[in-house]
């Protein structure tokens, strides 16, 4: 079984158990409905009433991920974001966290990140580190050295993110699957310490561009 369809037979799988423990879940709902209403090499963009949106663009190419679930825990706010094919998306204050159902993977990871009410209280950088679990070839604890520090954008990025009063940018230094060094950069632009777009990388063939778009209501 080719290893894309083999994780979203698990996907799936995940899903019907969780839903038959849970009964009605926002998380296993959501992805069960995009599951079942997405048709494969469609373009069209396909927006239900009452879901709220999170825009990907990945090589040029512009897809969206509907919100199945959010929690906010004092600081924290946790999203899950659900594509149509079964992928997910785990954000935590707009930073990617978890992905499942791509051909690369972050399985989990455990970070401390700084708060970015911390970050733009001023310009120095501030250095952390993040530990994740990749695929493929299940690379456990992989650690990935990260420098953040508030910049000012350039004229192409105002244009990307109009409203954003501040910008965030992080070089990050972890491995490639070679086991080489991958160095790279990550762009965070964020109205009231909430991240409005952003630019991540899950591996040097996997980097997004994110835009949240609300609840988009259809025309």
């Amino acid at each position: 079984m080719h290893y894309r369809h083999f994780n979203l037979y698990l996907v799936g799988q995940m899903l019907i158990l969780l839903a038959g423990c849970e009964g009605f879940n926002p998380v296993t709902d959501t992805a069960a409905h995009f599951i079942r209403n997405s048709k494969v090499g469609s373009k069209a963009e396909v927006f239900s009433p009452g879901f709220e949106y999170l825009e990907v663009e990945w090589q040029g190419r512009i897809s969206s991920m509907a919100l199945g679930y959010r929690n906010t825990n004092d600081s924290l706010v946790t999203e899950h974001w659900y594509s149509g094919h079964g992928e997910m998306v785990k954000l935590v204050n707009g930073r990617i966290v978890q992905v499942l159902g791509m051909t690369n993977e972050v399985r989990s990871s455990v970070a401390k990140a700084p708060e970015w009410s911390e970050l733009l209280s001023h310009r120095f950088q501030v250095v952390w580190v993040q530990t994740k679990d990749a695929m493929p070839l299940y690379r456990y604890g992989l650690q990935e050295f990260v420098i953040s520090r508030q910049v000012s954008p350039t004229k192409a990025e105002t244009n990307l993110a109009p409203s954003a009063s501040n910008w965030v940018l992080e070089e990050v230094k972890g491995k490639k699957l070679s086991g080489s060094t991958w160095i790279y950069e990550q762009k965070f632009a964020l109205t009231n310490n909430t991240v409005i777009y952003s630019e991540q990388c899950v591996a040097p063939s996997m980097c997004f561009k994110l835009k949240p778009l609300g609840v988009v209501v259809p025309r």
